[in-house]
């Protein structure tokens, strides 16, 4: 018998609840875990999804600056910085299962994830990938 989400440590330490709302591909993994009703259960604190606007241009800067410097190391350390097809494909099924995805943007972080993706060193705001 599986264990109850609502009673586990990763529900009740409450560090993954934006991802937990924000992401079908999220919950799909809690379903293989855990007992819950379906993919689309409440949140046993009331946290509801909100509509969540894009970051400032100065919070897509930073994050534009250290993400930059990693595909720079990388490439000073003659790395190969494009993740391989089989991670491309499988980024892009949980970004398209992602609510903070719009117009292939990431309300998270602003970028666009089609190029962010493909980038080996680049990780998700949501820590789904």
């Amino acid at each position: 018998m599986k264990q109850s989400f609502f009673e586990s440590v990763l529900c009740n330490n409450r560090k993954h609840c934006e991802a937990c709302r924000a992401s079908q591909e999220f919950r799909k993994g809690i379903t293989k875990t855990f007992e819950v009703d379906s993919i689309d259960f409440e949140c046993p604190f009331g946290m509801e999804f909100e509509e969540k606007d894009f970051p400032t241009n100065l919070e897509m800067l930073k994050d534009f600056v250290s993400s930059g410097s990693k595909i720079v190391t990388d490439l000073l350390g003659r790395k190969h910085v494009l993740a391989d097809d089989d991670i491309i494909e499988t980024r892009s099924k949980i970004c398209e299962t992602c609510k903070l995805l719009e117009d292939g943007r990431c309300k998270k972080c602003g970028c666009v994830m089609k190029v962010k993706r493909t980038f080996k060193a680049m990780k998700c705001p949501l820590e789904l990938w």
